[in-house]
């Protein structure tokens, strides 16, 4: 992103520094990317399906988020705006 007093550099996917570059200096930030938050729920799902410990979640659980996503999109599959 440029404007008039100086320039920024950054990335979204990958840990390349932030870069302010101004008409006197140039300055960098380092800020890691933080992990996948999804990463532990899909690690527990291996490791339930390599027999190591049992998942997280249950049959009753899983219907139950069907039921939810299945009432949300009723009016969407039936063609209709929400």
């Amino acid at each position: 992103m440029s404007v008039a007093r100086g320039q920024i550099e950054f990335s979204f996917f990958s840990d390349k520094p932030l870069r302010l570059t101004t008409a006197s200096a140039v300055q960098e930030a380092e800020f890691p990317n933080p992990a996948p938050p999804q990463q532990p729920f899909i690690q527990s799902i291996v490791d339930d399906l390599n027999g190591l410990a049992p998942g997280p979640g249950s049959v009753e659980s899983a219907m139950r988020s069907a039921w939810i996503s299945d009432e949300v999109l009723k009016s969407f599959r039936a063609g209709s705006a929400l």
